[in-house]
């Protein structure tokens, strides 16, 4: 994924939260809003001249924050939040 598809998306779940129910705003926003920011940031680091141990580290991190939200939109699907 790169820095600007990165952002995007983090555009695009800011979107998304809005239209989730009152009472998901302690949870599933905040938990979306903080794995696209955790993305973007990640991402960014790669631009950076960091040893390769470094780099890979911040690479899973990105992966990993992606699945989440990935479950988490699904999710959000699933109940017609979405």
């Amino acid at each position: 994924m790169s820095k600007q598809k990165s952002l995007d998306l983090g555009i695009e779940v800011y979107r998304l939260v809005k239209k989730l129910p009152p009472e998901e705003e302690h949870v599933l926003t905040e938990m979306l809003m903080s794995a696209t920011g955790e993305i973007a940031a990640n991402i960014r680091m790669l631009e950076f001249d960091l040893p390769q141990e470094e780099r890979t580290e911040f690479l899973s991190t990105a992966c990993g924050k992606i699945a989440v939200v990935e479950t988490l939109l699904t999710a959000c699907i699933a109940v017609n939040y979405l």
